[in-house]
């Protein structure tokens, strides 16, 4: 399961600066993707490595991954 969410945290941290490099969307149109991936990063480093203490990763993925949603929430809105 922490591979699964590493794999979506990859692609949430590397389709942001394609689309910025490609000019399809602005660098704050695209940031809350990217603050999702690294909470999404997070929780997968927590759950593989849960065995070993790092557990309490999870939660602040959550939290990281829920600032992300609501950056990327406000600016899909401010976008309208």
């Amino acid at each position: 399961m922490g591979a699964a969410f590493a794999a979506f945290a990859l692609v949430l941290l590397v389709t942001p600066p394609i689309l910025v490099v490609r000019k399809a969307r602005p660098w704050r149109g695209v940031v809350g993707l990217w603050v999702a991936g690294w909470g999404f990063l997070l929780m997968g480093l927590g759950i593989y490595f849960a065995q070993r203490g790092w557990g309490n990763l999870v939660m602040l993925g959550l939290v990281v991954a829920g600032v992300g949603h609501l950056l990327q929430f406000r600016a899909s809105r401010r976008g309208r």
